[in-house]
């Protein structure tokens, strides 16, 4: 995993794991700078595996399976107030299974 935080305030954040094979995803959250409560990404957040609700209306899930990982991009205005932080991975055909335990 690697961040960059870009000088316009765009934060992007790389994720793969090669060798893992596809259906893998990343169930992850963001905390409000200043906050101690997880929230749903900011409002302009985007990735290329995709953005997809865990059912509570907070955390998210990416794919970060196959080769190609995926690329979370946080606009410049929540990347200064938000960081994405504690994650687990899970297989989609088994949400239950994880390789780490959630914060």
């Amino acid at each position: 995993m690697s961040r960059v935080d870009y000088p316009d305030g765009t934060r992007v954040v790389r994720i793969k794991c090669e060798g893992l094979g596809d259906g893998l995803q990343l169930h992850w959250g963001c905390v409000l700078e200043g906050a101690d409560e997880w929230s749903p990404p900011p409002q302009g957040t985007n990735s290329s595996g995709g953005i997809n609700g865990a059912g509570d209306g907070i955390a998210s899930r990416t794919n970060i399976g196959g080769a190609s990982g995926a690329t979370i991009t946080f606009p410049p205005a929540s990347a200064r107030k938000s960081s994405a932080s504690s994650a687990w991975w899970s297989r989609k055909t088994n949400p239950r299974t994880s390789g780490s335990t959630p914060p």
